[in-house]
């Protein structure tokens, strides 16, 4: 099989978004030990042409696949091109299986559909402020946070603890590998630098207050993790929990990446098993 990456940008002198679809494709599929060229036009040489994107489309006599994106729905127009296109394409392939329905809804046929990619940058761990002092009764319930790192991944967060009384709940996370930044001591400046880097502020304690923390963290615009009791319905809290289940299936939904796998890698190999498979109907 040889793929030619037909990038129109190309001839227009333009290096933009679909020129770096092209370029991203060729490496994967040179890794996969697929030969791939990338050009302006398509070659009747080729065992496969996709085109990049359906606007410039020009048929040859090969096999020809066709992406289908930067398209506004209610576009009558290109609607009736994608059609003409997908009379001589043999498969239209989307970014989502949303447009592909939009589309089969029009009486477009032959169409398929690839997640989209990512160029993989790297994931910051989100980070945690935890501002309060515990005590010997355990009211602020600080082995909450012990529990919670037992169901995460101790990549996914940092945690910015100001208070007395912690050392005994953080040290031990601290040699899992968590990364803790601790401040026994309040300091005024030091807690609003905290705020400032902080994603979420999170409060345990279940005591008949509202937590300065939470207070001040709403106040700033930070979302906040609080454990809630029916007297504290005034303070808007984004992430209430009454449990540890409800906590940690809080943290889990905070780490979860819903795109992890969206890589150019997968994307170029769903390419190739849609090529393929037209080649095997071929």
């Amino acid at each position: 099989m040889r793929v030619n990456l037909v990038n129109y940008e190309e001839g227009l002198a333009i290096v933009g978004i679909l020129s770096k679809y092209a370029q991203a494709m060729k490496t994967e599929l040179d890794k996969l030990g697929v030969e791939c060229t990338v050009k302006a036009l398509p070659d009747p040489d080729a065992t496969v042409n996709h085109h990049i994107n359906y606007g410039p489309y020009q048929y040859v006599d090969t096999i020809n696949t066709v992406m289908i994106t930067h398209f506004t729905q209610g576009t009558d127009s290109k609607i009736e091109r994608i059609r003409e296109i997908m009379a001589t394409a043999d498969v239209g392939i989307c970014f989502s299986p949303t447009m592909m329905s939009y589309l089969n809804g029009f009486g477009v046929g032959k169409l398929d559909y690839v997640l989209p990619a990512h160029d993989s940058i790297p994931r910051r761990p989100k980070n945690v402020a935890i501002l309060s002092n515990v005590y010997p009764d355990k009211r602020k319930r600080e082995w909450m946070l012990a529990e919670v790192c037992k169901v995460i991944d101790k990549s996914s967060f940092t945690f910015l603890v100001m208070g007395k009384g912690w050392e005994y709940v953080l040290a031990p996370l601290a040699r899992e590998g968590f990364d803790i930044k601790y401040r026994p001591d309040f300091d005024m400046d030091t807690y609003k630098v905290i705020l400032e880097r902080a994603d979420f502020v999170l409060y345990t304690g279940d005591e008949d207050c509202m937590a300065q923390s939470i207070l001040d963290a709403s106040q700033a615009g930070i979302r906040t993790i609080s454990s809630v009791q029916d007297w504290q319905k005034d303070l808007p809290v984004d992430y209430p929990f009454r449990t540890q289940e409800d906590l940690d299936n809080i943290f889990r939904r905070l780490e979860y990446n819903p795109v992890k796998d969206w890589t150019w890698a997968k994307y170029t190999e769903k390419h190739l098993d849609i090529w393929k498979s037209v080649l095997g109907r071929a």
